[in-house]
């Protein structure tokens, strides 16, 4: 008896990173990252309400296990009509969409008490294309190796074409995405007045903290974002809540944003590092890994799992929070005394995860981006900053890196790239530590950073770095009496050009200290 042909169904949901950015405050990027799980959880969910399928990656029979879900599944299916088993996904994630969207409606209505005419407004706006969903399958018939190979080269090639709305609506923008009219039609002085009532009919009340006249003025999509945590129950709303508490205040001027990515995940699962002829079970073998890697970042609050991580956090009240993590995917925010230890913390977890007999740790690695930055910048475009560090920077050449970058609101944005199989982390907090220790002057960071841009072209061995920098040493009130430490310790930034690092450092020891706890040190 031979079994019911079957074929191979890859599904997305995006756009991510456009969907996701498009955010002002911290807990925006976290409304936009759970949106995404929950249409594609629901997608997995009618997948396998359907008879003889099977998801093969991630490998779960039950997707709201998972604590965060990638925006992309392939599953096994039956050959006689994969296109209707993908439309009827599609249908479902229409509907779970139209539902965080009329939900977003009647709250906005409700509070803001509009006349007729905006209500109608409201009622028409655009927000189906904000959405949208490719897929692709191939009959699965011979190796499976091959058969994968074509099923994710067919699912590139859907996705080159996608279709596009008409651009641009002629009106007040909506303050958060700045791309379409804000409610209820663009007009300003409607625009005013709706949100100007709704933030006074609020003020009070458990909505409060969605209506604030100078974080509002929405379109219907980033309302939908922005009144996401109060749709079903009051999970949600419990972590976006802490999320808006852990916004930085005065006295914490500075945050840092991390993301974090697995290396040539894709090639990994075409088996180009397996170490058994079977392609299937080794991927379900990685997102089981995958999955409990997630799992064990979660917690079941909006807080880091850093005791897993076995770090602590620097300040107890406002502990690093999770946005995201799902697969071999992680978005958090911290304090930036923490974000360094943390973000090495979670690389080593990550590479745990692959230490025993079916994989090598070598061949599973992540790279991150550690974005500093003043609690003025938008939370979205500090999201991309970063995305474009991680991408741009850490993922370049041999990937397995952190870089780091510090963008402060004068000056000129400081980045640097710390492989990972080097004690450049290490180092860096080390540095600090002088720091703070006052073994080493603030001002001489600056000074040996700007000596550097000259020097790295005359200098041409280790000898000339080492007699400057102990003869520089030498000349400074904290560092003379510690030099062999010191330049041992600042050796490799100069050796390998990373003197970036040292302005980094100072940032970490000095600025990133709360302004209240300076004040009682002084």
């Amino acid at each position: 008896m031979t079994s019911a042909p079957t074929a191979l169904l890859t599904f997305s949901i995006g756009p991510v990173h456009s969907f996701i950015g498009q955010a002002r405050r911290i807990a925006d990027l976290w409304s936009g990252s759970a949106i995404l799980s929950d249409v594609t959880t629901t997608a997995m969910e009618t997948l396998l309400s359907s008879e003889g399928t099977d998801l093969i990656f991630p490998d779960t029979n039950s997707p709201r296990e998972l604590k965060g879900v990638p925006n992309r599944f392939v599953a096994r299916v039956p050959r006689h009509d994969p296109d209707a088993i993908a439309k009827t996904i599609e249908a479902t994630v229409a509907k779970r969409w139209e539902a965080i969207v009329d939900h977003a409606k009647t709250t906005l209505i409700r509070n803001a008490k509009p006349d007729a005419g905006a209500e109608k407004a409201i009622a028409g706006a655009p927000w189906r294309d904000a959405l949208t969903t490719a897929w692709s399958w191939i009959e699965e018939e011979g190796d499976y190796r091959k058969i994968s190979d074509e099923g994710a080269r067919l699912f590139a090639a859907s996705r080159i074409y996608r279709p596009f709305g008409p651009a641009g609506e002629a009106g007040t923008k909506c303050a958060i995405c700045g791309e379409r009219n804000a409610l209820p039609d663009g007009n300003r002085s409607h625009v005013e007045a709706l949100w100007r009532t709704a933030e006074t009919l609020t003020q009070h009340g458990p909505f409060s903290r969605y209506f604030r006249y100078s974080q509002t003025r929405l379109c219907l999509i980033c309302t939908a974002k922005r009144l996401y945590p109060t749709f079903e129950g009051d999970a949600k709303r419990a972590i976006f809540e802490s999320f808006e508490d852990f916004q930085p205040e005065e006295d914490r001027p500075y945050f840092a944003v991390v993301t974090m990515d697995g290396d040539s995940l894709g090639e990994r699962l075409r088996g180009d590092k397996m170490r058994n002829g079977n392609l299937e079970e080794y991927q379900r073998k990685v997102s089981t890994k995958l999955s409990d890697f997630a799992k064990s970042l979660h917690t079941r609050t909006a807080e880091l799992n850093i005791a897993s991580l076995q770090v602590q956090a620097a300040n107890a009240d406002h502990p690093p929070q999770l946005i995201y993590a799902g697969g071999e995917d992680v978005l958090f925010v911290a304090d930036p005394r923490d974000a360094l230890n943390v973000t090495e913390a979670i690389q080593r977890r990550y590479a745990q995860m692959f230490s025993d007999p079916d994989f090598s740790p070598k061949d599973f690695t992540i790279s991150a981006a550690v974005l500093f930055a003043h609690t003025s910048a938008p939370a979205g475009l500090l999201f991309k900053d970063a995305d474009r560090l991680l991408t741009q920077k850490a993922k370049a050449g041999t990937k397995n890196a952190v870089a780091v970058a510090l963008h402060k609101r004068s000056g000129s944005p400081v980045e640097v790239v710390l492989p990972w199989d080097k004690p450049w982390l290490k180092s860096l907090l080390g540095l600090q530590k002088t720091l703070r220790d006052r073994q080493l002057a603030s001002r001489q960071t600056y000074d040996l950073a700007e000596a550097d841009r000259t020097l790295h072209e005359v200098f041409s061995n280790r000898e000339q770095w080492r007699a400057w920098l102990e003869y520089r040493l030498g000349q400074g009130e904290l560092s003379a009496e510690l030099v062999p430490t010191l330049a041992d310790l600042l050796e490799p930034f100069f050796l390998e050009s990373k003197t970036a690092a040292l302005r980094i450092a100072r940032f970490l020891a000095v600025e990133a200290e709360p302004r209240r706890s300076k004040e009682g040190a002084a």
